[in-house]
């Protein structure tokens, strides 16, 4: 027991004292012990709100509170415990909800009369009689009887019933009898007029009707017997495919207000992390543009993380998949491994719902990288266009560049070749694949995209590679085919790259002196005025 709990009945039944010490005084102003006793029903009440019960020990002397003394008075007749313990009285229990009648009545059982008059019956007799509602008692069993009864006393319950019978048949004989059956409340007509026909909506109105007790701060003890008849409802209308009904309820409970509101809706939470519950509103909510889902996944608590990405498959479209990725994500505290093999080994669906729902940039490069780990060639591909321009994605794309897959080297050259914020990086790599002797069976296509990528990240390795493979003098008739082949993929490079340095060897290159082919003049003639178009537009790099 805390000290501040002892405390509180202390002072609860200090002021009880003092009331019964003025009503005893003045028992002839009956009309006065009602205010006499407000101190203590007020100081009761306080206690009685932060605990649902108070349960007293009574001694002849003293009260006791979980084994502490908290309450004691001398030894007198007149005293609040001598009558009451005397007359069998052990415990008395103060229950939540305690009328200022009920303390009055207490009052006047536990006082003794001290000025005579009619012989009054023991205390048990006088509490049984007034039935209180919030105030009970336990009791020796015979404790009172046996003092009145002596011998004569029934020795049994057997006994009492056997003679209570044979009085009552003396009394009644057959008289005693049914003469009529009761009719009922309602006969059938009634009740079908009167039972509800609109099943759900009266389920809609009593999960309604919850929330706004529990909003209303009317809970009380009764909020965890609430919780469990909402769920009742909640499942039957996910029972009957009420979607609407149950958006609206949960959208109600999401802005639910109230001292109680955080407890209800974690308790709400809880149940619908559940994963067969959440499969099942995976399946209601599968409809474009439903409102259950958003409204389910924005109650669910914060360690729900990994039951998310376990359902994250059964999304039948890539918005519901969506949908699941992002509160996923929004709960990466708790499911941040589980994100991670998935990202390493699932499907492109998973993986493609992964990526574009981490909207902050450096989450969804950190994504990227990871599911470019992925065995699959597909979550690859699907991984590169959002890896972030950095050392280890560049690095990732280099090793690319020798895949066997035209596809997937494609997609690696056209990512190299935006990479800007780390040009020197990207540029090694596609020098490095365009160096390989398998360069040269690659299609035109592909050949073409590299020199360009080269060209548009304007690094000065990419430029003197352009460079030289242009200014190299073809040799031989089969070398010259080749040379001339190299030399104008190396001009695409350079008309790529938009810079003076790019637009100063165009223009040398177009010197009768360097001796180059027709095809690479004319070649080099229409890339120069490119870039001199761009130097006027103001593009130059």
């Amino acid at each position: 027991m805390g000290d501040t709990d002892s405390a509180d009945v202390r002072e609860a039944l200090a002021s009880l004292s003092r009331s019964l010490k003025r009503i005893s005084v003045y028992r002839h102003a009956e009309n006065q012990h009602r205010s006499y006793l407000e101190p203590a029903y007020l100081a009761f009440r306080e206690v009685l709100l932060r605990r649902p019960s108070l349960t007293l020990t009574l001694e002849p002397t003293a009260l006791r509170f979980q084994d502490e003394v908290v309450y004691t008075e001398p030894p007198r007749e007149s005293g609040f415990c001598f009558r009451l313990h005397r007359d069998g009285v052990r415990s008395l229990t103060f229950r939540h909800g305690l009328l200022h009648d009920d303390l009055l009545a207490l009052a006047q059982v536990a006082l003794v009369d001290s000025a005579g008059g009619d012989p009054r019956e023991d205390a048990v007799t006088e509490l049984w009689k007034l039935d209180l509602e919030h105030i009970s008692y336990v009791a020796i069993s015979g404790y009172r009887m046996e003092q009145a009864g002596g011998e004569a006393l029934p020795k049994s319950i057997a006994d009492v019933s056997a003679r209570a019978l044979q009085t009552l048949e003396r009394s009644a004989g057959s008289g005693f009898a049914e003469t009529a059956q009761l009719l009922p409340l309602w006969d059938p007509e009634q009740r079908q007029r009167r039972d509800p026909q609109d099943l759900p909506a009266l389920t809609r109105r009593a999960a309604l009707t919850i929330l706004r007790i529990v909003d209303q701060d009317h809970a009380g003890w009764d909020l965890d017997a609430l919780e469990e008849t909402f769920w009742r409802l909640l499942d039957q209308m996910a029972t009957r495919g009420d979607v609407q009904d149950m958006a609206m309820v949960l959208e109600r409970t999401r802005k639910l207000e109230g001292a109680h509101a955080k407890a209800f809706r974690a308790a709400v939470g809880r149940n619908l992390s559940n994963p067969q519950r959440l499969e099942l509103a995976i399946k209601l909510g599968a409809a474009e543009r439903s409102p259950l889902l958003p409204a389910w996944l924005a109650l669910l608590p914060p360690d729900a993380g990994p039951v998310l990405v376990a359902t994250l498959p059964l999304g039948p479209t890539a918005a519901v998949r969506g949908q699941l990725a992002a509160a996923a994500i929004a709960r990466m505290n708790s499911c941040s491994m589980q994100i991670d093999a998935t990202l390493r080994q699932g499907g492109v669906p998973v993986v493609q719902a992964l990526l574009r729902a981490a909207t902050e940039p450096g989450r969804r490069a950190e994504f990227a990288l990871i599911a470019a780990g992925n065995p699959d060639l597909s979550v690859k591909l699907e991984a590169i266009p959002f890896l972030g321009a950095n050392e280890h994605a560049a690095r990732f794309l280099g090793a690319l560049l020798a895949s066997p897959s035209r596809e997937a080297r494609i997609a690696a050259v056209q990512t190299l070749g935006t990479f800007v914020a780390v040009p020197e990086g990207s540029a090694s790599h596609l020098i490095a694949a365009m160096s390989r002797p398998s360069f040269t069976g690659f299609d035109r296509d592909e050949q073409t995209l590299c020199c360009r990528a080269l060209g548009k990240l304007g690094t000065t390795s990419g430029f003197s590679f352009l460079f030289e493979r242009l200014s190299r003098p073809p040799t031989g008739l089969f070398g010259r085919r080749k040379g001339e082949s190299e030399q104008l993929l190396a001009v695409q490079g350079l008309a790529e790259e938009v810079s003076q340095r790019s637009l100063r060897a165009l223009e040398e290159a177009l010197l009768p002196s360097r001796g180059h082919s027709p095809a690479v003049v004319a070649a080099c003639r229409s890339a120069a005025q490119h870039v001199r178009a761009a130097v006027r537009a103001g593009r130059l790099a």
